[in-house]
């Protein structure tokens, strides 16, 4: 019985290899490493079922979020929104591609809504999010968005509201311009040191990982949202 139990449990959580199609990027993976995002793309990548599990409880902690959303009668709401975005690179054409946890209608004005499940609250919106959520901005002609994290422990809340920054979104068509060019030469960028080091998949490939990784934030796990 135990074993059986073990097994449903096992499949539940199992995901299917992840090999994103080149040509198309996403705005919850570009703010990665440069290498490790290469890696992803040329190799695949199999999510452990620690990170499985990781991820069904952020999954979760969204579904909680949308169910309290959809009670009020005074939103509107459009959840698992697709937005692409398309960039002249050289003679061909690159997408940014993804889907935005939420969109808000509230007194006549569309708010995009990005929600992170986390172990410990920051003191202030995360880097990595904060360049996530720009293409979102950009795509959907919004000037500010909304980062909620909720504490997994808790189910305690914290929410920062974040500007478009037009700088900030031409270094993630940056990123997204550099990683077309390596994958299609098939020369991969240089490694860089980032608080992902210790996190990352492929560091017993990566020379960088040797050297420790730089602070982490509160909150490390990246992941590929189509």
């Amino acid at each position: 019985m135990f074993k059986v139990i073990e097994e449903c449990l096992k499949m539940a959580l199992t995901r299917d290899l992840e090999k994103p199609t080149i040509g198309v990027y996403y705005p919850s993976l570009l703010p990665s490493r440069l290498l490790r995002q290469y890696r992803i793309y040329r190799e695949g990548i199999a999510v452990s079922l620690e990170k499985s599990g990781v991820f069904k409880i952020g999954e979760l902690l969204h579904d909680f979020l949308s169910g309290a959303l959809k009670s009020d009668g005074t939103l509107t709401c459009e959840f698992e929104k697709p937005i692409v975005l398309a960039v002249k690179h050289g003679e061909s054409w690159i997408r940014i591609s993804g889907r935005v946890d939420a969109v808000l209608s509230v007194n006549g004005e569309n708010v995009v809504l990005e929600v992170k499940s986390i172990s410990k609250l920051p003191g202030k919106s995360l880097e990595h999010h904060v360049m996530q959520i720009q293409p979102y901005l950009l795509a959907l002609n919004n000037q500010r968005g909304l980062i909620v994290y909720l504490e997994k422990h808790r189910l305690s809340w914290r929410i920062f509201e974040v500007p478009f920054d037009g700088k900030l979104m031409d270094s993630i068509l940056k990123r997204a311009k550099t990683l077309h060019e390596s994958l299609t030469s098939k020369n991969p960028p240089k490694p860089e040191r980032s608080w992902e080091c210790k996190y990352c998949e492929f560091g017993s490939k990566c020379e960088e990982s040797k050297l420790g990784p730089s602070s982490p934030p509160p909150s490390s796990k990246v992941l590929l949202k189509k």
